[in-house]
């Protein structure tokens, strides 16, 4: 990609910044005067933020993972500017500028950006107090940073609390996080402390719950995540969980039509928020007795459908269709808003996560002839044996605690759905016994058979039983290792 290379942020907006027509073509033409303010605004401000840096594109903020004495010498005075499609520049000049400066930093989350630069930007012995979201001590895009400022830094506490604690701010169910973290080189036996708080009184106070965390420990975790919850023998178990839900499924997130009021059709007037779309004409929905091609459906009866959110366990009724036509598939795959995605999992038969989290767990089946939309997760089993034992650990109170533990956030992604720990019955012969069981229960299902609590809660006890010895064996290991380490509560 062209880079031009200026002294100041208002040269390279008023002096002659090309930028290409198109991706494809060579042709390029000057920047008008309302992109030129545009660029002038965001590069000063990006002058501020680089202000006494050694480099732009230099390590954030120390790649060698040891502490810095404050920095000497002559600051750089360089401002890039690179050859972008003249329909995004406004944002994605400045993310190409991040990008340099903080390789491996997720530079779409602003609040990442100024945490690294102002602890690269600390003294040596100088502490850092900064207010985050409650998801970067957990959410995977941010696992650089945080890896960075545990190795870098010694984290003196955090204290969460809900955002409601500030006037006029309220993120409905995310939380916020005040971490303190001082630039000195962590002690392998350093334990920093966690609180949450519901109130101003409490958080002065230090009058609700509390637990230290060994920083060390952290390092040792998936992505480097924060135990926001505490360290039991739940969290030591996941940690150390030998097989893992991406071990035995493929766990991808599924299509987005780009512009669904005029792809999707509701096939009920019942239907939850059917009233946005238009009504299905069920003559239009294709013979459900064979798969439907990738490439689209060349006849009328082209709509297909779609499993769409959650709300149902083991097996979802048909609520929503999406055009499957030639013209409709060169739309999907041409349209920048679409999400054609994982495509050769579509029209196979899996399970449908949904990715937004509720009150419990529910997982229904994705038919062979079905779609699933990017509101779900599909787990696609790699043994076709394991198949039904995998809908009942997806339906199950443990595994909606386990995915709460990994990912507290509302949201269940793909990465985090893989990383469920997965405890398979010890024997084939108990595997098939529960298998055909839920076999013939979801077939009753289709049958049009009422939910039945007692085979449900059957099934949830299978799985509580074979993770509860699984527990028992961690929870013998992790009294055994906190009583030679003699950490306490």
């Amino acid at each position: 990609m062209p880079v031009a290379q200026f002294s100041t942020p208002e040269e390279a907006a008023n002096k002659g910044c090309y930028l290409p027509t198109s991706e494809n073509e060579g042709g390029r033409r000057w920047l008008n005067f309302r992109e030129k303010s545009a660029l002038a605004t965001r590069m000063s401000s990006l002058r501020r933020l680089t202000r006494r840096s050694r480099t732009v594109s230099g390590r954030w903020p120390n790649q060698s993972h040891e502490p810095q004495a404050p920095e000497t010498g002559t600051p750089s005075r360089s401002y890039l500017h690179s050859s972008l499609p003249p329909t995004r520049v406004r944002s994605r000049c400045l993310s190409f500028v991040l990008k340099r400066l903080f390789p491996g930093l997720y530079v779409k989350e602003t609040y990442g950006v100024f945490l690294a630069k102002s602890f690269a930007r600390l003294r040596h012995g100088g502490r850092l107090v900064f207010i985050v979201p409650e998801t970067f001590l957990f959410i995977h895009r941010q696992q650089r940073l945080r890896e960075d400022l545990l190795r870098s830094g010694t984290i003196s506490s955090i204290d969460i609390i809900p955002s409601s604690l500030f006037p006029g701010v309220n993120f409905g169910y995310a939380r916020l996080s005040i971490i303190a973290i001082d630039r000195l080189p962590p002690n392998p036996e350093h334990r920093f402390l966690v609180r949450h708080s519901s109130s101003i009184d409490e958080l002065t106070c230090f009058s609700r719950r509390s637990f230290k965390i060994l920083q060390a420990s952290v390092l040792r975790r998936h992505s480097c995540a924060f135990p926001v919850e505490g360290v039991d023998a739940t969290t030591a178990f996941i940690d150390s969980a030998p097989l893992r839900l991406g071990d035995l499924a493929d766990c991808v997130t599924g299509f987005y039509s780009g512009c669904d009021s005029r792809f999707l059709r509701a096939c009920s007037p019942t239907t939850k928020g059917s009233n946005r779309y238009a009504a299905l004409d069920h003559a239009l929905l294709f013979d459900g007795g064979r798969t439907p091609p990738l490439d689209g459906i060349r006849s009328k009866r082209c709509f297909v459908p779609i499993l769409k959110g959650g709300g149902h366990h083991f097996l979802k009724p048909l609520t929503w269709a999406l055009d499957w036509s030639c013209t409709a598939v060169e739309h999907y795959k041409s349209d920048p808003k679409a999400r054609f995605q994982n495509s050769r999992f579509y029209f196979k038969r899996g399970i449908g996560l949904p990715m937004v989290s509720s009150t419990k767990a529910n997982a229904a089946i994705i038919h062979g002839e079905s779609l699933f939309d990017q509101s779900i997760v599909g787990v696609f089993p790699k043994n076709p044996a394991h198949f039904w034992f995998l809908l009942i650990l997806l339906n199950s109170p443990t595994c909606f605690r386990l995915l709460r533990l990994l990912n507290p956030s509302a949201n269940n992604s793909a990465k985090y759905v893989r990383e469920l720990p997965v405890v398979l019955p010890r024997t084939e012969k108990r595997l098939s016994t529960v298998s055909a069981k839920a076999e013939a229960y979801v077939t009753g299902l289709a049958s049009g058979a009422a939910p039945d609590p007692t085979v449900e809660h059957f099934f949830n006890e299978f799985v509580a039983e074979l993770y509860e010895a699984e527990l028992g064996a961690a929870t013998s290991t992790f009294d055994s290792s906190r009583q030679r380490s003699g950490e306490g509560s």
